[in-house]
């Protein structure tokens, strides 16, 4: 039998997150109340991983034991804790993952043919607008950088594309920020 290295990655779950793992049985997760909009502007891809984790004190901490042989564990997250401006590390060993979880109130769909993105309301589709959105761009020399901020229109729709002076040929990937005013934040990326 082949031996895969280990390996550790969290993603949203139903009431918590999801554990997806090879060869790790213990792990480590913190779990941080944050401002997202602050968080995203300062990592808007969740990826420079020395200085991720918030420089404050974690909300929860919580040790995880993983049961052996299993590739995916649900874990339920204590109250208050469980979306809308919350950020999940888990670590074991040198792995480690990060999660935004962020509000399941907004849906944020994104017709990558018409480069525009659409926020609506997850309980029953209704148009968002007015809601705030705020893009980062990474370009094909690697570097990450404001790309442009703005509101929805009255159909909920937002350009995410267009842009004065950046070809779309440069544009390695986006980092979207969306806002509510009562439904929360959620943060997307895409190609």
């Amino acid at each position: 039998p082949s031996h895969l290295p280990p390996s550790l990655r969290i993603t949203p779950g139903n009431g918590g997150i999801t554990i997806h793992s090879t060869g790790i049985t213990h792990a480590t997760l913190r779990l941080y109340s944050v401002d997202l909009e602050v968080l995203f502007s300062e990592n808007p891809f969740l990826d420079k991983h020395g200085d991720l984790s918030p420089s404050i004190r974690p909300n929860k901490t919580i040790s995880v034991n993983i049961p052996a042989g299993k590739k995916q564990h649900l874990l339920t997250l204590p109250d208050g804790l469980t979306h809308g401006n919350v950020l999940a590390v888990l670590e074991a060993g040198s792995l480690r993952s990060v999660l935004a979880l962020d509000s399941t109130a907004l849906q944020v769909n994104l017709d990558t043919k018409t480069k525009t993105l659409s926020v609506t309301r997850s309980q029953d589709g209704t148009p968002l607008p007015r809601s705030y959105v705020k893009i980062y761009i990474e370009t094909t020399d690697g570097k990450t950088r404001f790309f442009k901020d703005g509101y929805t229109d009255l159909r909920g729709l937002f350009p995410y594309e267009s842009h004065n002076t950046i070809a779309p040929h440069k544009i390695k990937r986006y980092a979207i920020f969306v806002s509510h005013p009562k439904l929360g934040s959620k943060i997307t990326t895409t190609r």
